[in-house]
């Protein structure tokens, strides 16, 4: 779980120049704190490589395509599968914002729901980094399905992975996922 109040905390320490950007943004701090809509959690597994060939790694209980890992697969030993979210009631707001004709904050409350959920990412992405160290390995960048390098129809894999199910994410037939507010990712980790 990740402290709500800290997160907006440092979200609402990024300034803005224009007053009247800055009085919306403060109101949609505000609501997002009053209203308790984000919900960041995340959680990841790390899991051994057990086999490579060319880009497919082999965990022993599933697989993942991962072309863009090619170069480093041979030096492999793990690799970390990670969801984070931030639950439905923020996206629900936006939308409901957005059906009273409230665009401007219906835009600043999405965009601050997209600074939550990468600062959940950071989170999630320093106590990895921490673990793989006493490991004895070294941690990759983080590779996302959709990004080059990783297909989309990797997704669900990936969530699986991770235990999204426990946070109530799900993947469409089309790779989102759900709720709007989530992501998925995987870190290599290695000598």
């Amino acid at each position: 779980d990740i402290d709500v109040r800290a997160a907006l905390a440092a979200v609402a320490k990024r300034p803005l120049t224009d007053g009247t950007a800055q009085k919306t943004r403060n109101a949609a701090l505000e609501m997002a704190g009053q209203e308790s809509l984000a919900r960041p959690v995340f959680s990841y597994r790390r899991v051994p490589v057990q086999a490579v060939c060319d880009d497919l790694l082999d965990f022993g209980v599933s697989t993942l395509r991962v072309p863009g890992l090619v170069d480093v697969s041979a030096g492999l030993t793990a690799v970390t599968a990670v969801v984070s979210t931030l639950g439905a009631a923020f996206e629900e707001r936006v939308s409901a914002l957005c059906a009273e004709r409230t665009l401007s904050l219906a835009f600043v409350l999405d965009e601050l729901g997209n600074e939550l959920l990468m600062y959940t990412v950071r989170q999630a992405l320093l106590q990895i980094r921490l673990e793989a160290r006493r490991h004895g390995e070294s941690s990759g960048s983080s590779l996302s399905p959709g990004c080059s390098g990783f297909a989309l129809d990797q997704q669900a894999a990936v969530v699986a992975l991770a235990g999204g199910e426990r946070h109530g994410i799900s993947v469409t037939s089309r790779g989102m996922l759900c709720p709007v507010k989530s992501r998925s990712m995987i870190i290599p980790a290695g000598p």
